[in-house]
């Protein structure tokens, strides 16, 4: 018989870490000389060039691993 593990799933953008610092940092590292600074809407809505950089932050492990984590407030 097959064990079973435990999973816990655990929503970390923007209820345990701070996902909008953290994503506006690693934009900011990509950002070319010309280009305006750009922060996130947190209705989702963003240019598509935009929207593939912050996939293709997101899918990186060490975005969520390094993520600051949220005050208790």
């Amino acid at each position: 018989m097959n064990k079973i593990e435990d999973i816990a799933l655990f929503d970390m953008d923007g209820t345990l870490c701070d996902y909008d610092v953290a994503m506006f940092k690693e934009l900011e590292k990509i950002r070319g000389p010309e280009e305006q600074q750009y922060r996130p809407l947190e209705d989702g809505t963003a240019p598509e060039h935009i929207k593939r950089r912050m996939e293709l932050i997101s899918s990186r492990e060490e975005f969520w691993v390094d993520m600051p984590r949220l005050k208790l407030g």
